[in-house]
Parts: structure tokens; C-alpha cells; sequence
């Protein structure tokens, strides 16, 4: 256990369980990896399944559903490029969705592949798939956990201010138009030291390690806000939760339309299937659970997809 994570657990309950809820949404835990993919199930004969990051970069939020899922089904998540590493994130859907074809087939040189992702994940995993079809290679699932098609309402200017008030705003007093009046990096000493005032992080965590994690963030999030969908020609999952979903500080609703905006896209339709929780933890217990037997009848039925042939019957 790390000293950020020895930290965590010495708050109280309460407080705990708020900042863990958070934390699953933002993912402010690190880990190093020379490679995009991070296998979090490595066991079983089956196809794997590839899960892409949200905006945090990172993809330890999927460790409690790859277990739940069982040891029979490998199941990879791709993590964002520059997380951990010299460089930056790539700053374009295409670009990631490319790059993470790449990595995948490092462990599945041939299709059919079973993908998916939470979040901005699921942007991602959705350009991925579309590629994937365009070139000739087949998918045989993409599981959308809880994303919607971003309307230009929902497009709001992302920097730095806003995605520490975005992480930070439920437990300590900031205000956006004040920490946009500080030049960024006085933002982030303004917020880290009243973060460990406040016992939200240890002293151990710098100002450079934060300052990745938030630019991570923000470029990943502008990316997915800048994302313009082109038409997908297979079926997709859509899993969607039952809570309250938001996008920047824009609620989102699926009164309109219950496919949210996927289904004017994928030309062989939208299978939704709802999940309890909230667009923020459903991929958090107690919740996890129910998104796990979704995603775990999903997955079987791919496995009988044969190559170029469709399903078994």
C-alpha cells in the first residue's frame, strides 16, 4: 500500500467513503506501466476482453469488476498514454484509438475483439471499434458503460481550475472564478495545500505529480468533448445506470432518447441494459455488482461469435 493509499485509510469512515466515491470517478491513484495495457485478469482460455480508460488516465477503477467477472475471462484495461511517463496524453480520439489498437493486439493479434469502456472510455472504445470494422476487422462486443453522445450543450471550455474544482469542489471551499484568477500552477499549490490541510492527501504527494494527474485530466476530457462521432456499422451495448449522470457541471438525462444518442449512430442497433448506480459508481460496490452480471451474460454470448461468420447458432 502506498503512503497516499495509508492515508486514505486513516480518515474517518465518513469522510472515506466520500472521497473514495469521488476518487473512483477521477482516479487520483497512479500506477506505472511501460505499456498501455495493464493486465487485471490474466487467467482463463477465453477472448479477451479490452477495457479503455476515462478521463483520470488511469484503469485500477476496473480491478473490482474484472474480479467480480470471474477467472475465466482475461481482461486487459488500456491506460492512458504519458500517465506515468515522459510526455503528455495523445490529445485526439482517433489518435488514441489507433495507438490502443496497437497495444491490444499485443495480446490478440486476430479479431474478433471484445472491448468496451466506462466514461470517456467508452468514446474511446467506440472510435476503436469503428476503425477496427472500417479496416476489415470484426467486433464481436462494444460495451459502452454509462456514456452518452456529447451535445454541444454539454461541450463546456475544460482547463485546469475547473477539473481541480471538478475533483476537489464536494470537500473543500474553492470557488472557480477565484482559482481562475491565479496563474495554474499557483491553482494547484492553492489547492494541494489545502488538500493536506484537510487530510484529502498526504504531504508525500508533490506538486509535479499532481500537476500530471490534473493535465491528464484536462486533455483528456477536452479531447472526448472534441470528439465528433462519424456512423459505426455494427451493434453496440449500452449499459446505462439508473442514477443521476453529469458531464462537467451539465446533467445529463436519457429522457429523449434512451439509446443517449448512440442509436442514430450504430447501424446495427443499441442493446441497453440498465445498471444500478450513478454515472459516477456504478463501477464502485455495492453497485459493481449488478454491472458485473451484465457485463458477464454480454461477454459469454461474444465468445460465440466466430470469425467471419457471425454467432454460433
Amino acid at each position: 500500500m502506498d503512503d497516499l493509499a495509508k492515508r486514505i485509510v486513516e480518515l474517518s469512515p465518513e469522510k472515506q467513503a466520500l472521497l473514495k466515491k469521488r476518487m473512483r470517478r477521477k482516479q487520483l491513484f497512479m500506477r506505472s506501466s511501460a505499456s498501455p495495457l495493464v493486465a487485471l485478469q490474466k487467467g482463463g482460455g477465453r477472448r479477451p476482453f479490452f477495457c479503455i480508460h476515462p478521463s483520470g488516465g488511469n484503469v485500477l477503477c476496473y480491478a473490482d469488476l474484472a474480479n467480480l467477472i470471474g477467472s475465466e475471462q482475461p481482461f486487459y484495461g488500456i491506460q492512458s498514454m504519458g500517465l506515468d511517463g515522459p510526455g503528455l496524453p495523445l490529445t485526439r480520439v482517433e489518435d488514441m484509438a489507433s495507438r490502443y489498437i496497437s497495444a491490444m493486439q499485443e495480446a490478440q493479434p486476430e479479431p474478433p475483439y471484445l472491448l468496451g469502456g466506462w466514461s470517456m472510455g467508452a468514446i474511446v472504445a467506440y472510435e476503436m471499434a469503428r476503425q477496427l470494422t472500417e479496416s476489415g476487422r470484426e467486433v464481436a462486443l462494444l460495451a459502452l458503460l454509462d456514456m452518452w453522445v456529447i451535445t454541444e450543450a454539454e461541450k463546456v471550455e475544460i482547463d485546469g481550475a475547473l477539473m481541480l474544482v471538478s475533483i476537489f469542489g464536494p470537500y473543500l471551499p474553492l470557488s472557480l472564478e477565484g482559482l481562475r484568477r491565479l496563474d495554474p500552477d499557483e491553482q494547484l499549490i492553492h489547492v494541494l495545500h489545502l488538500a493536506r490541510k484537510d487530510g484529502l492527501v498526504g504531504p508525500d504527494v508533490g506538486s509535479e505529480q499532481a500537476r500530471r494527474i490534473i493535465d491528464t485530466f484536462v486533455i483528456n476530457d477536452r479531447a472526448a468533448s472534441q470528439y465528433v462521432p462519424k456512423p459505426y456499422p455494427g451493434r453496440l451495448t449500452l449499459f446505462r445506470a439508473t442514477g443521476p449522470r453529469m458531464y462537467g457541471n451539465v446533467s445529463h438525462n436519457e429522457d429523449a432518447d434512451p439509446t443517449l444518442g448512440w442509436g442514430r449512430l450504430a447501424a446495427g442497433g443499441v442493446d441497453v441494459r440498465l445498471v444500478p448506480g450513478s454515472h459516477d459508481d456504478l463501477i464502485a460496490r455495492p453497485h459493481v455488482e449488478g454491472l458485473a452480471r451484465e457485463l458477464k451474460d454480454c461477454l459469454a454470448s461474444a465468445q460465440l461469435f466466430r470469425a467471419g461468420g457471425g454467432a454460433d447458432s
